[in-house]
């Protein structure tokens, strides 16, 4: 809105100048736009792979040897990812590219084989200094259950943060079942890269000089005018 009224404000005045603050409009709402994007996870639904029993559903991901891909119960066909060994913890991780600061909702879908009634079975979630888990009394399935996790900013400092999913199975029939992994941006940035504030400032501050060049323009065409 603050854009249209700059540019348009001196109907006809110089073209030029109407250009040039249309571009650096742009590049401020590209710029804000920016902060509050997600980058999405890379093969979060482990369906990137080409071979129909999916060996090669791992794709973009890093997984210890226990981790493999899955075709008999995955959620979106036609692969998950399943943590098979027992009383050894697999992992499964990649790294997600993130704005330090910035609020996430992580969410994924899990079921655990086994009935686990002691909850002695855990499924780790690691992003950045984030820590949360999940027992297998309540995710026994299938059907899959739905798993959402809000991570504060305080827990991503930089711009790229890793992902890391454990799951440890304490009954030797228990296999863990990961997928549809996804992350978003909650909110806006809370703590902006220094680099992006400058070009923040600097596009509001070139806004303003043209707005005011723009104005005594005007001013001086319309006292030529008047005499």
């Amino acid at each position: 809105m603050a854009c249209n009224l700059l540019v348009n404000q001196n109907g006809g005045e110089k073209l030029m100048m109407r250009g040039t603050v249309f571009v650096l409009c742009s590049a401020i709402v590209a710029l804000w736009s920016g902060l509050a994007s997600a980058i999405p996870v890379v093969n979060g639904n482990f369906d990137g792979g080409s071979q129909a029993d999916c060996s090669d559903a791992l794709i973009s991901w890093t997984a210890s040897p226990g981790v493999t891909g899955d075709s008999f119960f995955s959620n979106s066909a036609p692969c998950d990812a399943a943590f098979t060994s027992f009383a050894s913890p697999d992992t499964l991780s990649q790294s997600i590219a993130t704005t330090a600061g910035q609020d996430y909702l992580l969410s994924f879908q899990l079921y655990q084989e086994a009935l686990d009634l002691l909850g002695a079975s855990t499924f780790t979630v690691t992003f950045g200094t984030f820590v949360g888990q999940i027992t297998g009394d309540t995710v026994f399935g299938p059907p899959y259950s739905p798993e959402t996790f809000f991570i504060a900013g305080s827990n991503i400092l930089g711009a790229n943060t890793l992902l890391t999913f454990e799951g440890l199975n304490t009954d030797p029939l228990g296999v863990w079942h990961l997928d549809d992994v996804a992350i978003s941006a909650a909110g806006v940035t809370s703590v902006p890269e220094p680099p992006t504030i400058f070009l923040l400032s600097i596009g509001l501050i070139s806004l303003l000089s043209v707005a005011r060049l723009t104005k005594r323009a005007q001013f001086s065409s319309d006292a030529l005018r008047r005499g």
